[in-house]
């Protein structure tokens, strides 16, 4: 599925903006994959 590949295309990106002190902060992570998710099903439905 292209939602696949797009995720997986920007998961390093994520994984930085989700630091905090050094580590991962997975709430944040889940977050912003959720907003990006939603984000393309805007784009794409929102037509």
């Amino acid at each position: 599925m292209c939602l696949d590949k797009v995720l997986r295309r920007y998961t390093s990106h994520i994984k930085y903006l989700s630091m905090y002190k050094g580590h991962i902060n997975d709430d944040t992570q889940d977050r912003l994959k959720a907003k990006l998710v939603e984000a393309i099903l805007k784009f794409c439905f929102g037509r």
